[in-house]
């Protein structure tokens, strides 16, 4: 008798370690795809980053300070009010930062 539940006491346990064998294979792939989708969007990011990078590289290379700032007062002029807002604004949070 005794060797009858020992072959069922080993049967249950080879049982059991075959069962959490499949789990932790099953986890195993889980966060195999799961590093995988995330290096996967990680590597767009930086694509996506790198190639915004490269524009405005592009943008400074062909610009001189004149250019620059002939840009930025035909912008001052096209919206007057926006510039005084902002003006406004950034002398209010300059003098919140002086008063401190």
């Amino acid at each position: 008798m005794e060797g009858n539940s020992t072959k069922t006491n080993s049967d249950e346990i080879l049982s059991k370690t075959e069962e959490y064998s499949e789990k932790i294979n099953e986890i195993q792939e889980k966060m195999v795809k799961g590093i995988d989708q995330a290096l996967q969007s990680t590597a767009e990011n930086l694509d996506k980053t790198a190639d915004k990078m490269h524009q405005t590289a592009s943008f400074f290379r062909q610009r001189n300070a004149d250019s620059l700032r002939n840009d930025f007062l035909s912008l001052i002029k096209k919206y007057p009010a926006h510039t005084i807002m902002i003006s406004i604004l950034i002398g209010f949070l300059f003098g919140k930062t002086l008063s401190r």
